[in-house]
């Protein structure tokens, strides 16, 4: 518990004073930073026999997509290049292993490309959603948001849970804490909402908090399928008390693309 806690203590300011004090660049070299390793773990969970040919080819792959959203960032384009970058990420790991010659391994190349897509693609929208109008407001929104219903579902399924959520892929959670953790979101973001983002309606800030809490936690148990499915209980060990980085940012992975067309198309 006490190197859980540090780690957030350490970790979190770092990344609020990144995505609040410093650039577009800095936001962008944050994410690199946390999608690589997070993208190693995934392949040393699917693949655990894979070459490293073809884990750091894909890494390179991933880190492309990452310029290319950064790249639809700057010209403010709806992710165009980066889901281009991802289609032809595909195409470049099939070509690879026709170009090898012999059998095609469909399911391992579903499995690389599913990395791209898991990993780099859906993360890329943080990078996509820093760079819109009020975007560094809107980040903070969603990690606020994202952090609260993690403490609420943690702490109302250690004091009242009973009925398992979904007890097949993670035999911990509960209903209660799942909604407890909405609750949380809910507060938190008429938090932000009293503090630092007075111009959105109180509508659309429960239909923002709302989407971004179900899927954090569609997120989350998403990767706890993965991870059940590899037989592992944490994606790394990186990060003390918390496991790996992917475990860390699972919960952003389906919320960040949710916001981010939430706000594009309620601004059109």
């Amino acid at each position: 518990m006490l190197a859980r806690f540090l780690t957030v203590v350490i970790a979190a300011p770092l990344v609020i004073a990144v995505i609040g004090l410093m650039g577009l660049g800095a936001s962008f070299a944050l994410l690199v930073a946390a999608c690589l390793p997070a993208m190693y773990e995934y392949y040393a969970m699917a693949l655990p026999g894979a070459k490293k040919a073809e884990v750091y080819g894909c890494l390179a792959l991933g880190a492309l997509v990452l310029a290319a959203a950064l790249a639809d960032a700057a010209a403010n384009t709806p992710a165009l290049l980066a889901a281009g970058m991802c289609v032809a990420a595909f195409v470049l790991i099939f070509v690879a292993y026709i170009c090898r010659g012999g059998s095609v391994p469909f399911d391992r190349i579903v499995t690389l490309f599913f990395g791209i897509f898991y990993v780099a693609l859906l993360s890329s929208f943080l990078i996509l959603l820093r760079a819109v109008p009020a975007g560094v407001s809107l980040v903070f929104f969603l990690l606020f948001v994202t952090w609260a219903g993690d403490i609420g579902a943690y702490l109302i399924g250690r004091a009242l849970g009973s009925h398992p959520l979904c007890p097949r892929v993670s035999p911990a959670k509960t209903v209660e804490g799942s909604c407890g953790g909405v609750l949380f979101s809910l507060a938190a973001a008429f938090g932000c909402r009293a503090l630092f983002m007075q111009n959105i309606t109180p509508a659309h800030c429960i239909a923002m908090a709302a989407g971004i809490n179900i899927l954090n936690q569609i997120g989350d148990l998403s990767e706890s399928a993965i991870k059940r499915a590899c037989g592992v209980k944490d994606s790394g060990r990186i990060l003390p008390g918390h496991g790996g980085v992917l475990d860390r940012i699972d919960s952003l992975l389906f919320a960040a693309p949710f916001l981010y067309y939430y706000i594009r198309l309620s601004a059109s």
